[in-house]
């Protein structure tokens, strides 16, 4: 059962060698201002999501660092959500980045025993993301909320921020019907078009040049930009009827883009955008203020 954070102490799993203590982090927010419902409204990789309170701010995101699931590597998962945090707590005030109210440390009692655990928060969006929104809600605006999604990557690009994960399920969908990007997990951080990292996305949205070794880029975060706007306004996967990772990167490849005959009633000029975004040429792909502006009539 999860209920009130405790204290903590700094030298648990979170603190690493070498890095400053956590409360010293300007995202960081103790554990005693946390309160959560004892059981999940969702889960993901080695965390699980639970509605609560932080400060007394109410409607409030948990996503909890799982010691069930991250154990034996809990070390290594920590610091993955520490990064997470230091990235994500640049992005502020922008309409199309969720925002994040702060992340800490605690010990909490789980399965009647006490771990110490990760913890971010952030506004709970009940609409969910952009593919279970739309799933839920047939006559969503799918144009807004690719309009939406290319305005705040176009906010990350300016900071020279990558995102490297762009896809539906990593957009959540505000009470208005906007579009809001959320897991910063795999960012990238520079002052140039490209920077590299060791986690490299998820198959079906990443550009060809990732399958030759070439680093994360801008130009890569516009071509699964391409891919999740195919996803959202047609309502299939990318690469429906390949079975593994290896195909679909071989698809990739080989040039082998979706069929986009299946957008009978998207314009032509958002469809000939979409093709545009997944061009095996880096240097051919708009960019997106590029995209912001051609999609801008349709909002």
């Amino acid at each position: 059962m999860l209920a009130e954070g405790q204290s903590r102490d700094s030298k648990g799993p979170i603190q690493d060698q070498g890095q400053a203590p956590i409360e010293e982090e300007p995202w960081f927010k103790d554990s005693r201002m946390v309160k959560c419902q004892d059981y999940s409204v969702g889960a993901g990789g080695y965390s699980r999501v639970f509605l609560g309170e932080v400060r007394g701010i109410s409607g409030v995101a948990i996503k909890v660092l799982d010691p069930k699931f991250a154990s034996p590597h809990i070390q290594e998962h920590a610091e993955a959500f520490r990064r997470e945090a230091a990235a994500w707590w640049k992005l502020k005030d922008h309409p199309n980045v969720m925002p994040l109210y702060g992340a800490g440390s605690y010990s909490w009692k789980w399965n009647g025993v006490h771990q110490e655990c990760f913890f971010m928060a952030s506004p709970y969006m009940k609409n969910g993301d952009c593919r279970t929104y739309l799933e839920k809600t047939p006559g969503g605006d799918k144009l807004k909320l690719l309009y939406g999604i290319a305005r705040g990557m176009e906010y990350l690009h300016s900071l020279n921020i990558i995102h490297a994960d762009l896809k539906a399920i990593n957009v959540m969908v505000d009470e208005n019907g906007n579009a809001r990007l959320v897991d910063f997990g795999s960012v990238k951080m520079g002052n140039s078009e490209t920077t590299k990292g060791d986690r490299v996305g998820t198959t079906a949205y990443m550009p060809p040049e990732r399958f030759f070794g070439e680093p994360t880029t801008k130009a890569g975060d516009v071509f699964a930009y391409g891919m999740t706007a195919f996803s959202m306004l047609s309502g299939k996967k990318p690469f429906e009827g390949y079975n593994t990772d290896t195909e679909i990167a071989q698809a990739i490849v080989d040039k082998k883009r979706p069929d986009v005959s299946c957008l009978a009633d998207v314009p032509e000029e958002v469809i000939s955008l979409v093709q545009k975004c997944w061009d095996d040429s880096p240097k051919s792909r708009p960019s997106f203020n590029d995209i912001v502006t051609a999609l801008q009539p349709y909002v």
